[in-house]
């Protein structure tokens, strides 16, 4: 759901099953189409919830666009800032001479007022979630007083510490988003009246699953 297009799902279709048979290779690109059509909408109509947030998150980059501004953001708790800097390029076309032999090659620049208005927008989900997964990842790490190895949102210990690894990882889930870090998220940005309407999950509940983080 990070942005994902119905071209991009049957593209990953095709990758996925080019192999399968000489039928499907020969009509890679009808089912691809097709089947990525279908998957996409099936997406949307299945997961609503995640749909939602995903053009929350993009309606989000629209506004910091519409102002001329990168889309910034403190993450909650840890207080790290995030600056999405995403600048469209200037290419110039150039030819360089070695010897009898020319060259055309490609120079790109950025220029700092130029902002990639698609790229922030679809940049927006994946890295405000991103921003969360780490400062729960930071949380864990502050907390545990044995060896902890991560990476991205993935914790790993030695077997007898993993109990309490378990344990940590799930508290610091609750303890992270029983302070609404995207609703905080919202007011830095002069957002927070296009927060969404909230679900009934108890966040605390996390404490009794038995497969989180597992």
């Amino acid at each position: 759901m990070y942005g994902g297009t119905a071209y991009g799902m049957g593209q990953q279709i095709i990758d996925d099953t080019r192999d399968m048979s000489d039928y499907l290779r020969d009509k890679e690109h009808l089912w691809g189409a097709l089947l990525g059509n279908l998957v996409f909408h099936t997406c949307y109509e299945k997961l609503p919830g995640p749909a939602t947030m995903l053009r929350l998150f993009q309606e989000i980059a629209d506004v910091t666009n519409s102002r001329g501004e990168y889309l910034t953001w403190v993450t909650p708790v840890i207080n790290a800032p995030v600056i999405q800097a995403y600048r469209k390029p200037t290419t110039k076309r150039t030819k360089l001479r070695y010897g009898d032999d020319e060259l055309k090659i490609n120079i790109e620049s950025w220029d700092e007022t130029t902002l990639d208005s698609d790229a922030s927008r679809t940049g927006a989900a994946p890295n405000i979630v991103h921003s969360f997964d780490a400062a729960h990842l930071a949380m864990v790490v502050d907390k545990c007083n044995f060896q902890v190895s991560v990476i991205h949102d993935s914790f790993g210990s030695h077997a007898g510490n993993m109990g309490r690894l378990f344990v940590s990882a799930r508290e610091e889930f609750v303890n992270f988003y029983k302070t609404d870090p995207l609703m905080q998220i919202l007011k830095q940005l002069g957002c927070e009246d296009m927060m969404p309407p909230r679900g009934n999950l108890d966040i605390s509940k996390i404490m009794e699953s038995d497969y989180a983080f597992c």
